[in-house]
């Protein structure tokens, strides 16, 4: 709800897409100004200087492994719980896009 907005923290992390931009770095970070300016004004808690950023290639692909073994119950679960899954080994990810 709107009354909960600045409670609220908003985080942005763009992938590779931003990093591997072809006309380069000074291109993504004019990007990522203009979407945290935009960021900042919609009245959510969102922190200037680490609330938007790029992700590394590494962080990329262990937030990618945390997601499909948390959907498959291998990992976590709502409210912390376990779920029948967590006693099986986790998957492996092949992420094959981006850089």
């Amino acid at each position: 709800p709107a009354r909960a907005r600045k409670r609220t923290p908003l985080t942005l992390r763009a992938t590779a897409g931003l990093r591997l931009l072809p006309e380069g770095p000074a291109a993504a970070d004019a990007i990522m100004d203009a979407v945290r300016s935009k960021l900042v004004r919609t009245g959510f808690d969102v922190d200037p200087s680490r609330g938007v950023s790029i992700l590394s290639g590494d962080d990329e692909g262990l937030y990618g492994w945390v997601a499909v073994n948390y959907l498959l119950g291998r990992v976590g679960g709502p409210g912390g719980g376990r779920s029948q899954n967590q006693n099986q080994n986790t998957v492996a990810l092949a992420d094959l896009g981006g850089g």
